[in-house]
């Protein structure tokens, strides 16, 4: 009866074990949570176009109030960055990052939400700065939703981000921001709908020269 009780025991702790191990994969999925590797980078597209004054050379910084993709079928997002009012789930707690991003940024971010396919992107600047020259963007912090209409609701900029399909085995995420140079220009009158730039001499419609990538490995 001893030995049948000892066998009982060891059985059930191996069990509990491999019970365990089955839920933590290499990635560090436990219970369905994928902890991914995030990052963000702010490249400088130099077309050489006349409309443009932006030079290769030019260090571009954008400050980021929020940034995430949503999901297709759910109302979820995969939340990367925002100001303190946006909660990433039940283990993640409320994040606040915003802040200047430039070439590239490592983000220390837990989301409950990981897999699915992700056809719109909603992103919020409110500055842009090049070579220390600040320009204010217009909305506010809350910005734009990019993508295909048809899941995001009032998605825009369709070739603006072609969406993304993050899968159980993808371990991390680069979101790519992509300034384009078309987006300062010659200043004109804020209050001249004919002009296609602001006193500042920024684009009236900054989101329309920025273009997002999120690049998977998997």
């Amino acid at each position: 009866m001893k030995r049948k009780f000892v066998f009982i025991t060891v059985f059930a702790v191996a069990f509990a074990i491999v019970t365990f191990i089955t839920s933590c994969d290499n990635l560090g999925t436990i219970n369905g949570l994928v902890k991914m590797h995030y990052s963000i980078q702010v490249n400088n597209k130099q077309a050489g176009r006349a409309a443009g004054n932006l030079n290769a050379e030019d260090i571009i910084e954008l400050y980021i109030h929020h940034l995430e993709y949503a999901e297709d079928a759910n109302p979820r997002g995969l939340i990367l960055i925002a100001n303190g009012d946006r909660e990433q789930g039940s283990k993640g707690g409320i994040l606040y990052n915003a802040g200047w991003y430039s070439v590239n940024a490592e983000l220390a971010v837990t989301n409950d939400v990981n897999n699915g396919p992700y056809s719109t992107f909603l992103i919020g600047i409110s500055k842009i700065r090049v070579n220390g020259t600040e320009y204010t963007f217009p909305l506010g912090q809350w910005g734009k939703i990019f993508g295909d209409p048809r899941y995001g609701g009032t998605a825009g900029y369709a070739d603006n981000f072609n969406g993304i399909t993050v899968k159980s085995t993808t371990k991390s995420i680069k979101t790519i921001l992509t300034v384009e140079p078309e987006i300062l220009g010659e200043p004109g009158a804020d209050d001249n709908p004919a002009d296609y730039y602001d006193s500042q001499g920024l684009a009236k419609d900054p989101y329309k020269y920025i273009k997002v990538e999120g690049r998977l490995n998997e």
